[in-house]
């Protein structure tokens, strides 16, 4: 960890702590810091309780934290403040853990610099553990192929949007998506470039779903819709848009051009029916698309 950068100029700002807080103090508000840091496994809370307690430390207007991947988990836009002090924050292995920064509308003195240095010091590793926690979560719920949501995050999310629909009275509908003839894909060209046929598919899907939409990849080749606010009708013309989109995206690999071709089945929730009951639904009905090659779309 290193100081990146402190603005120049402008008026300098207030010593660190009041001239009767001792070494003892010090101590006990590190030891406290700390606890509140090491309380909590969510990246976002554990920037919260640091800015909350660095305001004890020394005056500040806004603590920001950019994660190795850009993004903002802490501190919202940026808003003209004239003072900044940058760091750097490091994993433990090294690489790039995220920016941290520190800002106000006057400048820090030395003494603050050093002090803030301290409580980031303290920040690091409950900081490095959060996120990695979090990081652990999201691969147990990702396909490690395609990085859509996998069968264990199916299982959860539809459960709860399951309950979320029946208790607004609102439309949902699956729908099961089916590479055709994909075994003749692994069989005649190995299962590497079978591997990345499904990506090339897994990344049509996302580009041509909805925002709203939550995407599986369920297992082998078959993929989920989760269509919320959406009964079986509206369901049906986005499978449909889908099922054309990768028909006209064929899979390329330097010389070679592989067709893509995709069914489609659908159900809409019904009453109280169950989350296994409402995807044998939409099951079924992508048996029926697989039968009718002009469409291969169909809804339950």
């Amino acid at each position: 960890m290193a100081e990146q950068y402190q603005s120049a100029g402008g008026p300098v700002g207030s010593s660190v702590m009041p001239p009767a807080v001792g070494a003892e103090s010090r101590a006990s508000a590190a030891a406290r810091m700390l606890f509140y840091l090491q309380s909590v496994l969510e990246p976002r809370a554990v920037l919260g309780l640091f800015a909350e307690e660095l305001g004890h430390w020394l005056p500040v207007d806004r603590v920001r934290f950019e994660d190795a991947e850009g993004r903002l988990l802490h501190g919202g836009a940026r808003r003209g403040l004239s003072h900044r002090a940058e760091y750097r924050l490091s994993d433990a292995d090294g690489g790039p853990l995220g920016r941290l920064t520190v800002e106000r509308r006057i400048r820090f003195t030395e003494p603050e610099l050093e002090r803030l240095e301290e409580a980031i010091i303290l920040l690091e590793r409950p900081l490095r553990n959060a996120i990695a926690h979090q990081r652990a979560l999201r691969q147990a719920r990702c396909d490690a192929l395609t990085g859509l949501y996998n069968r264990a995050a199916l299982d959860d999310m539809l459960a709860r949007e399951l309950e979320l629909a029946r208790r607004h009275a609102a439309p949902l509908a699956l729908v099961v998506l089916d590479i055709d003839a994909f075994k003749q894909v692994n069989d005649e060209h190995g299962h590497r470039l079978g591997d990345a046929f499904l990506t090339h598919v897994a990344g049509q899907l996302k580009r041509f779903a909805r925002g709203s939409d939550l995407l599986f990849r369920y297992g082998g080749d078959e993929f989920v819709l989760l269509t919320r606010q959406t009964g079986a009708d509206g369901a049906r013309c986005l499978a449909a848009r889908l099922v054309r989109a990768l028909g006209e995206s064929p899979f390329r690999e330097g010389d070679l051009e592989l067709p893509v071709s995709v069914s489609a089945g659908i159900a809409e929730r019904r009453g109280n029916e169950s989350a296994d009951e409402l995807f044998d639904r939409a099951d079924r009905a992508l048996y029926n698309a697989k039968a009718n090659p002009e469409t291969r779309v169909e809804k339950d």
